[in-house]
């Protein structure tokens, strides 16, 4: 069967893309044999900076994409649950004639401006909805694409600004609707990923199903929905235990070397004092902990034992529902921690890293922000009374809900009238 992509309304704009994409075919050789399975139209359109003058790009406005590096285990799931993140939920239940959205999502991905994905399903059973593929801003700047093709679904993204998105993020919603005359169980697989970056394409061969039970009974849905959240819950309690036990192991290795060593201590610079003028040899401790993934888990330990980590790396570290009243934290790498509900009232984050850091929910009352970067970060329902955000920055940042009654404003002169929710006032 011949592949007719859909064309949006905006013409101009698929010129653009197909322009774009005879420029790159342009510059391959004759000779090229044709990727395995062939290419899409929406992998097509992904601009080939191979063949692009990237000292064009405005560079005050966009990122260049950096060299080529060595791939992570990049990997794209397909998601029955909506919340941020992969939460594993590979069945749902929905009636006859039903609309449902799943989500894709991307893990330890390298710098990429582009990415498209398929999806297999059965038209006999689903359908795909119109307009039913909504990107996510993960990637900036990205043009959402969809080519329907009677059960194989190609969706995803361009980017001509070559800004680039890198790590774990959401990818976009893609929502079907079950056929009205069907009932039974079904599939929707997630079959292909390609995420581009400078000059090379990473090509995963997936099979991630999401299976699909159509049925008219309302209870047997619940019962699918209750299923999927007690293993949510028991997952998330699973995680929050091996951390637990896992930072209490490294508490117990420090202060075990902190018998060991008597010497001067200087936060992060050789050995650091614990609590009863203990000291540890930091340096000994980060090579015993080398291969180790994530935050810097002696920065855990430290933090969790004096609430004093100065300039340390905690990025993506999991500290939601902590207790850090007064932490000293200026300068801390965050970047991508969770700190959902962490108490840190009167803290010190002064020119701390908290881009997209989760902070949704957490008590920053009198804390001090100057200077922090909290781009794309999540402080919904947070309460910020009284804090200090002089010369903090908030692009893109997520206030809604958030008590911003007495806080200095960013420009260190204005100061939040009381009752000041979601934004200063």
């Amino acid at each position: 069967m011949v592949r007719r992509p859909r064309f949006p309304v905006n013409l101009t704009l698929w010129f653009g893309v197909l322009l774009t994409a005879l420029l790159a075919s342009a510059q391959e050789p004759d000779d090229a044999e044709p990727d395995e399975g062939g290419t899409t139209a929406t992998e097509a359109a992904l601009p080939d900076t191979a063949a692009m003058d990237t000292t064009a790009v405005d560079t005050a406005a966009a990122t260049v994409v950096p060299p080529a590096e060595a791939a992570p285990s990049a990997a794209v799931v397909l998601d029955a649950n909506p919340e941020p993140g992969d939460q594993e939920q590979r069945r749902l239940g929905v009636l006859p004639g039903a609309r449902f959205e799943l989500q894709l999502t991307a893990t330890r991905v390298p710098p990429i401006y582009g990415w498209s994905t398929i999806l297999a399903f059965d038209p006999q059973q689903l359908s795909f909805v119109s307009s039913g593929f909504k990107a996510t801003k993960w990637v900036p700047g990205l043009v959402p694409l969809v080519d329907n093709d009677s059960g194989q679904l190609d969706v995803g993204g361009v980017n001509f600004t070559l800004r680039t998105a890198s790590g774990d993020g959401d990818l976009g919603q893609v929502a079907f609707q079950s056929r009205p005359g069907f009932v039974g169980e079904t599939t929707v697989r997630l079959i292909r990923a390609r995420l581009r970056r400078n000059g090379s394409t990473d090509k995963l061969t997936l099979d991630t199903p999401v299976t699909v039970v159509v049925t008219p009974d309302s209870a047997a849905i619940a019962a699918i929905d209750a299923a999927a959240a007690a293993a949510l819950a028991a997952r998330r309690a699973a995680a929050a235990a091996a951390e637990e036990a896992r930072l209490a192991a490294l508490a117990a290795a420090a202060q075990a070397a902190a018998a060991a060593t008597d010497s001067a201590a200087t936060v992060l610079a050789g050995p650091v004092v614990l609590p009863g003028s203990l000291s540890v040899d930091f340096d000994a401790a980060e090579a015993a902990a080398a291969g180790a993934s994530g935050p810097s888990p002696y920065a855990l330990a430290m933090l969790r034992q004096t609430k004093a980590c100065a300039g340390c790396d905690l990025a993506g570290a999991l500290l939601g529902d902590a207790v850090l009243i007064g932490a000293e934290l200026t300068r801390a790498q965050l970047a991508g921690a969770n700190l959902a509900a962490t108490d840190l009232g009167s803290s010190k984050l002064v020119a701390a890293d908290l881009t997209r850091a989760d902070l949704s929910g957490a008590n920053l009352e009198r804390a001090d922000l100057s200077g922090a970067q909290l781009t794309r970060a999540l402080l919904v329902n947070a309460r910020l009374a009284d804090a200090n955000l002089t010369g903090a920055r908030l692009e893109k940042t997520r206030l809604q809900g958030a008590d911003l009654s007495g806080a200095l404003w960013t420009d260190g002169r204005r100061r939040c009238r009381q009752g000041s929710v979601g934004r200063c006032r």
